[in-house]
């Protein structure tokens, strides 16, 4: 990782762990990194970290499964997605509080911060057996009920798709869309 000082011209560089990237400084200074990553190559155990501006790692704030965090406008906290809703982790380290939005099967990812009070998350539920399905949330940061903002979408890609030798027949219905891309590409 390189970074720049505007100010000085000054550029200086360090590497982060293998299989991490920089999600971006810490706010509202920028005095830290957030580095999101896999643990040892998992996909299942991520973890974010918060670095000094040397490399130095300085805490990990969280660790889990996830597929998106989002920093709050003010820099205190990050909405990280998980299975259930979302994590709200402190920058400084630790938990707040876990914000569960009802009737998420599979997981939650932080699309925006609304306002200094909400996150904006879509969330993937499965009320329907085999059916994977998108919907908007308005999560209040406060703890109180999220407020769903559309309504249940099927997940994205193709449903219909021809079938690999020996699975299903021909034109069969796959709402899920590795399946479909697996299908396809074969």
């Amino acid at each position: 990782m390189h970074q720049l000082d505007l100010r000085t011209g000054q550029i200086t560089s360090f590497a982060l762990p293998l299989n991490f990237l920089a999600n971006g400084y810490t706010r509202p200074g920028g005095a830290g990194i957030l580095a999101l990553g896999s643990v040892r190559g998992s996909d299942t155990n991520s973890r974010l970290i918060r670095y000094d501006l040397r490399g130095h790692l300085r805490k990990v704030l969280w660790t889990g499964f996830t597929d998106g965090v989002r920093s709050a406008p003010g820099g205190r906290m990050v909405a990280v997605g998980v299975s259930s809703g979302l994590d709200l982790v402190a920058v400084a380290g630790g938990l707040i509080r876990r914000l569960l939005v009802p009737g998420v099967a599979a997981n939650c990812v932080p699309i925006r911060w609304w306002s200094a009070t909400a996150v904006l998350a879509s969330c993937t539920a499965n009320e329907v057996p085999g059916l994977d399905a998108q919907r908007l949330w308005l999560v209040p940061v406060g703890g109180s009920r999220p407020k769903a903002l559309t309504p249940q979408r099927p997940d994205h890609g193709p449903t219909r798709a021809t079938s690999t030798p020996g699975s299903s027949p021909p034109g069969s219905t796959w709402r899920h869309r590795d399946q479909c891309a697996a299908a396809m590409w074969s």
